[in-house]
């Protein structure tokens, strides 16, 4: 933050994926966990699953809560794709778990969108935007909407 002054930063953190280090419900080492969930290979509920998932989530929250205290400005808070916990997909009523690919149900396109904003918003206008900048605004809202980030 100190080193880019008056810059948009991105902060990716990978929790709350899998594996989830703090549960007891699940096992944490497991390969293809959300496919053996799927197919019956992991012992474990819906119910455990998403204790798990939130126990895991909250560690990071915390992380994060504790970021957004030292920055000014505004901050977004979102996430790249939902996940599901034995709802039903589409077109084929099949129970999902995780975020499977090529399936776009709303558990996994509708993210949270959270901004908190603190003191004065960095002034971004005057850096200089390079080539590669060049972009469509509507195209960029029409792509997020898609992708459940804007409607």
């Amino acid at each position: 933050i100190q080193q880019y002054d008056g810059k948009r930063k991105v902060m990716h953190f990978m929790q709350p994926h899998y594996p989830f280090p703090d549960s007891s419900e699940v096992p944490d080492s497991v390969s293809n966990f959300w496919g053996k969930v799927f197919d019956g290979g992991i012992d474990a509920n819906d119910e455990q699953l998403w204790k798990a998932y939130s126990q895991n989530f909250d560690s990071v929250w915390k992380e994060v809560m504790n970021l957004v205290q030292n920055l000014e400005g505004k901050t977004v808070i979102t996430s790249d794709h939902g996940n599901m916990f034995g709802e039903e997909s589409f077109p084929f009523p099949i129970r999902e778990y995780g975020h499977p690919h090529g399936i776009y149900t709303r558990e996994l396109v509708n993210v949270p969108w959270l901004e908190i904003r603190s003191g004065e918003r960095i002034d971004t206008s005057k850096e200089e935007k390079s080539e590669s900048e060049d972009y469509d605004e509507e195209k960029i809202k029409d792509q997020l909407a898609e992708l459940g980030y804007a409607g």
